[in-house]
């Protein structure tokens, strides 16, 4: 897309900084730009990642060809009025105008969401779609669309679109008129600056799986569970009234949406959670039942662990510790089960379906970290926290190792803290302390500084420049005096929704990947996890993505005898895109070595690098 732009002067980008970009499903530019090459671009919004189908494809080449041939038929009746005008003679060709257009294979990248034939298909029956409709609006002896090009730039790909529409005929889901007619060129036209090598997975350019889950409005009445309302002054989410239905819409390979309606109760797994939540051992039975009572039948029988899992939840279906699911299995030759956690299976990240962005993100051109540690709070209320000193110091040395300048205030006091916040900019906060939730104050909800003082996502907000990262171990206490509420105190600790509404408001600030602790973490195993998450995706040679990063500190931390009894290794919610990384900012990617286990993979990575060397210039090196 980039290339495309840059062959037409950016005026893809420049529509896009004006918000005039397509984006939604329906939304559809047509570029036009006949002196340049190509002359112009046709550009179609496809919604949300994951929820493509080949009917909205066809519905989206449909609008777009309609707008071509309408903007190409009344450019040329105004050039042949103006020529007119001027006394020349009109050199028309007779019969309809033909328009011709070129098309990418439509959907059929990314986490595959739709088949290659699917993808033609639904191209080519847009196109027939927008004849019809110029037939029927009485303009087919006008305009007409007379050809369509696929363009496909891996070899293998290319082969597989030839056969398709070798076939094509048999594809078509409409059939043919009298007057239509598809005349296809049975073979594969080789052009310039083609790749031979391919993907070696469907998932191997960064896509993940996804699974989204909401909490539907409902007007039942929420199941009222034992002591229910009982220490946080009657205060219930704004999910409260769902009938306890969580609603799963599996995003498959092939674009199938499978949707179950769980009627779990949630105010039963609201309680499991409550009465664990601040237990930092691992016993086989809590992540199981998790597991039972969160996920779907149907989603059981899913083989999930054969693809990395993006979760797309609504703000309350992030409350619940989708991470500490683990699945009960007893191998052959075994008695006892055996506990295999999902997000050490897999990669397993979350994303938020908030719309609140801010408008205008300005990311941070250095190097700098902000590193806070057990900040001083002198109450009696809240009792040190060694453990979070040691991470705090721990990950200040391993970011300077890796070249960061890090403003390290481990024991500061609140306007130490608050003043360096503003003093620079950063790319990376990570901060270990005191946290707390008051859903019903949210200006009291986020990082303790002192007696009625909170870090909170408001003033990171009021930052111009946008953190890329931020880390937040808050350690929750559930036995605070909870001030200006009665002298009640908060039964149980609230680290998940702590950690997902601090999430969500850090995201919708603009910051690119957020790590929230929502469930108690030992304080060793949550010392190395975040020493081996930085050190994956900074490390020289062979940096890691955040998903892929996530996935190594989880299987790390769960390997590792120290902390094989604890259950740090789900402990923290992770939001972000799987492909965000830091190896992007370095000065030279091109020191990233591909790891190859055949011959033959080399050969087509130098024939690429080949024809890639060939059109360097359209690649802007």
């Amino acid at each position: 897309e980039w290339v495309l732009d840059a062959r037409l002067d950016n005026k893809l980008s420049k529509r896009r900084a004006m918000n005039l970009y397509p984006g939604p499903e329906g939304t559809v530019e047509v570029i036009l730009a006949p002196e340049m090459q190509p002359p112009g671009a046709l550009v179609i919004g496809l919604g949300e990642i994951g929820q493509l189908t080949a009917d909205i494809v066809t519905r989206g080449v449909t609008e777009a060809a309609l707008r071509l041939a309408l903007v190409t038929l009344e450019q040329q009746q105004k050039t042949a009025s103006q020529t007119k005008g001027e006394g020349a003679e009109t050199n028309a060709p007779p019969g309809p105008l033909s328009v011709q257009m070129s098309s990418l294979l439509i959907g059929s990248r990314g986490g595959r969401s739709l088949s290659i034939e699917s993808a033609i298909t639904a191209i080519t029956t847009g196109v027939i779609e927008a004849n019809r409709l110029l037939r029927d609006n009485k303009l087919s002896d006008a305009v007409r669309l007379t050809e369509i090009q696929f363009v496909e730039i891996h070899e293998d790909f290319a082969i597989r679109a030839a056969h398709t529409l070798r076939d094509l005929r048999s594809h078509l889901r409409l059939a043919l008129m009298d007057d239509e007619l598809l005349d296809i060129y049975p073979y594969l036209i080789r052009g310039e600056g083609g790749y031979v090598n391919q993907p070696a997975s469907e998932y191997a350019t960064g896509w993940w799986r996804r699974l989204q889950v909401t909490v539907p409005k409902s007007t039942a009445p929420r199941p009222t569970a034992p002591g229910a309302g009982q220490g946080d002054g009657g205060q219930h989410d704004d999910a409260d009234d769902s009938g306890g239905a969580l609603q799963f819409v599996l995003l498959t390979d092939r674009a199938r949406a499978e949707q179950t309606l769980q009627a779990t109760q949630r105010a039963l797994v609201e309680q499991l959670v409550a009465q664990t939540i601040d237990r930092t051992t691992t016993d086989l039975d809590i992540p199981a039942t998790l597991y039972e009572l969160l996920l779907p039948n149907d989603l059981k029988n899913q083989p999930l662990e054969s693809n990395n899992l993006l979760l797309v939840l609504d703000p309350q279906a992030a409350h619940y510790p989708w991470e500490m699911m683990a699945e009960r299995q007893v191998r052959q030759g075994e008695q006892a089960p055996t506990l295999r956690p999902l997000a050490v299976r897999m990669g397993m990240l979350r994303q938020l379906t908030t719309a609140s962005y801010r408008s205008q993100v300005v990311s941070p051109r250095t190097k700098n970290a902000l590193v806070i540690g057990e900040p001083r709070l002198d109450d009696p209320n809240y009792p040190p926290l060694p453990g979070a000193r040691s991470e705090a110091e721990a990950v200040a040395q391993l970011l300077r190792s890796f070249g960061y300048t890090v403003n390290a205030l481990i024991n500061s006091d609140a306007l130490t803290i608050v003043n360096a916040l503003f003093a620079a900019e950063y790319r990376i906060i990570h901060i270990a302390g005191h946290g707390i939730y008051r859903p019903d104050r949210p200006q009291q909800s986020g990082v303790v500084l002192g007696k009625n003082i909170y870090l909170t996502a408001a003033e990171i907000g009021q930052l111009q420049v946008v953190p890329e990262l931020v880390f937040l171990n808050c350690c929750h206490l559930g036995n605070i005096d909870q001030g200006g509420n009665g002298g009640q105190t908060q039964a149980v600790p609230a680290w998940n929704k702590l950690a997902a509404s601090a999430s969500e408001a850090l995201i919708n600030i603009g910051v690119r990947a957020v790590v929230a602790a929502g469930w108690a973490v030992n304080d060793g195993a949550a010392e190395r996890f975040a020493q081996e998450l930085y050190r994956a995706m900074l490390r020289e040679a062979d940096a890691l993505p955040f998903g892929d990063a996530v996935r190594r500190a989880r299987q790390r931390i769960f390997d590792d005898p120290r902390f094989r009894h604890n259950n740090t290794w789900g402990a923290y919610q992770c939001y972000g895109d799987p492909g965000f990384g830091f190896y992007q900012n370095r000065e030279s990617p091109a020191e990233i070595v591909p790891q190859f286990v055949a011959p033959q993979e080399l050969l087509r990575e130098l024939k690429t690098l080949q024809a890639r060397a060939a059109h360097i210039e359209d690649q802007g090196w």
